[in-house]
């Protein structure tokens, strides 16, 4: 018999929902999905929300901590090491897209890719790692992000958690959205002289 029923999801079925609506009052965060009408309550710091009673903005972001505690963050005035992230599945394979394009740039630069635990794009990295001409280094589901992000001098980053993460640091961002959904969060970090947006 819980007071609240937070929903951590991006969408769910309506007959789970329904089934959740039995025990108590649903608290979602970041719901994109259809049957938002049935969701009590809604955080969307992320996107947009069309529940009912939300509260939207980037005023209500979650984030750990150490994002917002340690030494500042100086940009540097030229790239010597570029990170690459794009959520933790990276759904639509775009990270060896992104390193293609970055091997077409004609100066030396580091490159780190960071990949999460639900990426299932192992094998089209490989094969463009073969072909890499710039030096790389891919790490998989790591617990330090925030001392990663300090240590390169630009990200190129979808417009997910992690874009605010990198604007709490203050390392500067190249924005490609992982999911449509996500453009609206881009344009807004963009208008805001945070990062820039390539879109989806």
């Amino acid at each position: 018999k819980p007071d609240l029923i937070i929903l951590d999801k991006l969408q769910e079925q309506s007959h789970e929902i329904k089934f959740l609506k039995k025990y108590g009052k649903i608290l979602s965060i970041d719901y994109t999905g259809r049957n938002y009408e049935l969701i009590d309550y809604g955080i969307n710091f992320l996107y947009p929300s069309k529940i009912k009673h939300s509260f939207s903005g980037f005023e209500y972001s979650i984030l750990k901590k150490e994002f917002s505690e340690g030494g500042k963050y100086i940009p540097k005035k030229s790239v010597k090491s570029i990170l690459v992230l794009q959520g933790a599945s990276d759904t639509h394979c775009f990270i060896p897209k992104i390193i293609m394009a970055l091997n077409r740039i004609n100066f030396a630069f580091k490159i780190t890719v960071v990949t999460g635990s639900t990426f299932e794009c192992g094998k089209t990295l490989k094969k463009i790692l073969l072909k890499n001409s710039k030096e790389i280094k891919i790490l998989h589901d790591i617990s330090n992000m925030q001392d990663v992000m300090k240590n390169h001098d630009l990200a190129v980053t979808a417009a997910g958690i992690t874009i605010f993460e990198l604007a709490c640091i203050g390392v500067p961002s190249i924005i490609v959205c992982s999911e449509r959904f996500e453009i609206k969060t881009a344009e807004i970090m963009e208008k805001n002289h945070f990062g820039i947006n390539l879109g989806f």
